[in-house]
């Protein structure tokens, strides 16, 4: 099976920190990459939020989608749409090293622990229905959760996962390889 990880498109709200309670448009004009467009999707997965929504709607038909709640970013508290800066780069680095509530914010192991959950009850579901190719379409925070401390496959330094720049998995015997 082939498990597609693709961040939303760029959104509306330009360069402010978003989370689970900012949800803007994306932007017009944005397309995946035509292999993506192309792809034979079983069914992709996505966040209730808006612009995972919109993106999930530019690869397939909505038949194929399916919204899930465990997909959804995690809650910043008050570094919730704030611009980016030095200052509110340095809170959410120092949010995601101490796992403070000082901002009023999710709990970031239980942050975690939420995006592991969902993205094994989703592969477990596909598995089910022999599925051969899903998508999740979900937000930057979600896939580094997942790809940096559930499937290491991605450093612990890597902080960004690029718009609509899918991240390819194989899974085959219990083993997820990247592609």
């Amino acid at each position: 099976m082939r498990i597609y990880l693709i961040r939303h498109g760029r959104t509306t709200a330009g360069k402010i920190i978003l989370d689970q309670k900012l949800d803007p448009p994306l932007l017009n004009n944005q397309s995946p990459p035509q292999y993506l467009v192309d792809q034979s999707f079983d069914k992709i997965y996505c966040s209730p939020l808006l612009r995972t929504v919109e993106t999930a709607e530019l690869l397939t038909e909505k038949r194929n989608i399916e919204i899930h709640q465990g997909l959804i970013e995690m809650d910043l508290g008050s570094i919730s749409g704030k611009p980016y800066t030095l200052k509110t780069f340095l809170a959410l680095a120092y949010l995601k090293i101490t796992n403070t509530t000082r901002f009023h914010s999710e709990d970031q192991e239980l942050f975690i622990q939420r995006c592991q959950t969902t993205f094994d009850q989703i592969v477990n579901t596909a598995l089910e229905n022999k599925f051969e190719n899903i998508a999740i379409v979900t937000h930057n925070g979600v896939l580094l959760a997942l790809l940096r401390n559930h499937l290491s496959l991605l450093p612990w330094y890597k902080f960004k996962v690029g718009y609509l720049e899918p991240i390819v998995l194989e899974y085959d015997s219990a083993e997820f390889r990247k592609i």
